[in-house]
């Protein structure tokens, strides 16, 4: 596993993971955990692309400002990075937030995306469809209690037990198969004394993730949703998919919202029919 890198974002600290040579593929993780949810996809494909995955911020690594985290910040985090690292035509690999962002640069930024790897997207719709919707009510409309729970959580070090629970009833379907170092991560991302702050107030600036049933001029799209997400339901995803209209949709049945860690290989064949699929639809245009 290559070491972390960073660089300065608006006077941020902005963790990443970069190795490999060839194509790049970037990957963007949740609101909630950090890059290493994509760890067996990025072993996986180092072998021969340039894989990089960055830390948002107020996630993993990177830091943790008193800031707007909205979805503007998120795109122009993303910038920076592929202007830090110098990349562009790049394959975007996003989950949820990340999926957000990724679609949103490349309807902003259609010139350097090859195209995007869209995993249960977060939108104000289908965050309200799931079990973590009462986080969203609650930022947005009574904050005085949402400051509450924020300061209680960065004052009261979560219980592991209390953490496990969470974990077991929001992401996971069945994570058996998940190893025990990538469980346990899981785990205590939810411990951090800033995680219900950051999510919270992704939660009061949900409604900046827009727009996003608006398919990228000339970039090819592929949206996977997992059958058993308890967070962004399926079902909803299927409404934004009749919306968006992406060039593939593909459902992974016995996935939870960390689809990548329990399927990575039923995820790791989308990716790979869909880039066959856009390269060969690239060498009938040439």
């Amino acid at each position: 596993m290559a070491p972390l890198s960073s660089f300065q974002f608006q006077g941020h600290k902005v963790a990443y993971r970069r190795e490999g040579q060839g194509a790049p593929m970037v990957f963007l993780h949740n609101g909630g955990t950090s890059h290493r949810i994509w760890e067996p996809l990025l072993d996986r494909y180092a072998a021969d692309h340039e894989v990089v995955a960055m830390d948002m911020l107020g996630f993993g690594e990177s830091a943790r400002p008193r800031i707007a985290y909205s979805l503007d910040l998120y795109v122009a985090q993303l910038c920076a990075l592929l202007d830090e690292l110098r990349l562009d035509d790049v394959t975007l690999i996003g989950h949820c937030m990340g999926a957000a962002t990724a679609l949103r640069f490349a309807r902003e930024h259609p010139e350097r995306a090859r195209m995007v790897v869209a995993v249960n997207v977060l939108t104000e719709r289908t965050l309200a469809s799931g079990r973590l919707s009462w986080m969203s009510t609650v930022a947005r409309r009574t904050p005085r209690l949402a400051r509450a729970m924020a300061w209680l959580s960065a004052h009261v070090y979560t219980p592991k037990p209390v953490a496990e629970t969470l974990a077991r009833t929001t992401v996971w379907s069945d994570p058996t198969g998940v190893s025990p170092e990538l469980r346990e991560h899981v785990r205590e991302t939810n411990r951090h004394p800033d995680q219900t702050r950051v999510l919270l107030n992704i939660c009061e600036n949900i409604g900046t993730f827009t727009g996003l049933e608006q398919k990228p001029e000339g970039v090819p799209v592929c949206v996977v949703w997992s059958d058993g997400n308890k967070v962004l339901r399926a079902s909803e995803g299927a409404k934004f998919c009749a919306a968006l209209r992406p060039d593939r949709q593909v459902t992974i049945p016995h996935g939870g919202h960390l689809v990548m860690l329990e399927q990575p290989d039923a995820l790791a064949a989308v990716i790979d029919e869909f880039r066959a699929e856009v390269a060969e639809r690239e060498r009938a245009a040439a």
